[in-house]
C-alpha cells in the first residue's frame, strides 16, 4: 500500500509544497510547487491566498499525512511573524482536512535527508534529488525544501515502526 505525504515549507511570500509517495522502498515526487503571494497585498489577503491554495492542493492530492517544517525561532522578528502566520494557516488547513499533521524542526529534516544537521541547501537539494531518483523538477528551493520535509516524515515513520520514540 502506498503512503502519500505532503511536505510544507512555510512562508508568506513563498510557501513550498511537495507531495511524496512511498511504495515499498521506492519514493516518488508526485507534486512540487510554490504558493506565491505578493508583498504588496495586505497580510489577511495573502493568508487567504495561502489558505485557498493549500486547501485545493490537499483536496487534489489527498495525502495520508501532512508534514510542516517547524519555524526556526532564531529568525529575525521581521520575518518570524509572517512565517508563523503562514505556518499556522498550513497547520489549520491540514487539520481541517482531517489528515494527520506533523511538525519537524529544520535540524530533524537535515538529519533525516542528509544525515547531518549542518547540511547546506545544496547538499539538501542533491539528496532530495537522489532519494527521489530525480523524479521531480523545481524552480524554487522552497519546493525542494517541502519535498525534504515529506521525506523526513517518511523516514521518521520508519524509525517509529522500528520502536523509536513517537513524535
Amino acid at each position: 500500500m502506498a503512503l502519500r505525504t505532503m511536505g510544507i515549507d512555510p512562508g508568506l511570500t513563498r510557501m513550498g509544497v511537495g507531495v511524496v509517495e512511498q511504495e515499498g522502498q521506492r519514493l516518488a515526487a508526485l507534486a512540487c510547487d510554490t504558493v506565491v503571494t505578493s508583498p504588496a497585498d495586505p497580510v489577511p489577503r495573502r493568508l487567504d491566498v495561502v489558505f485557498e491554495a493549500l486547501s485545493a492542493l490537499i483536496e487534489q492530492w489527498r495525502p495520508d499525512a501532512v508534514a510542516v517544517e517547524r519555524i526556526f525561532y532564531k529568525m529575525n522578528a521581521r520575518t518570524l511573524v509572517p512565517v508563523a502566520q503562514a505556518s499556522g494557516v498550513a497547520l489549520l488547513v491540514a487539520a481541517r482536512a482531517g489528515t494527520d499533521v506533523y511538525e519537524y524542526a529544520p535540524l530533524e529534516v537535515k538529519l533525516a535527508v542528509v544525515g547531518t544537521g549542518s547540511a547546506s541547501k545544496d547538499q539538501m537539494r542533491f539528496m532530495v534529488a537522489r532519494l527521489l531518483s530525480g523524479s521531480f523538477r523545481t524552480d524554487t528551493p522552497d519546493a525542494a525544501d517541502a519535498l525534504a520535509v515529506a521525506i523526513c516524515h517518511i523516514h521518521s515513520r520508519k524509525v517509529r515502526a522500528l520502536g523509536g520514540a513517537p513524535r
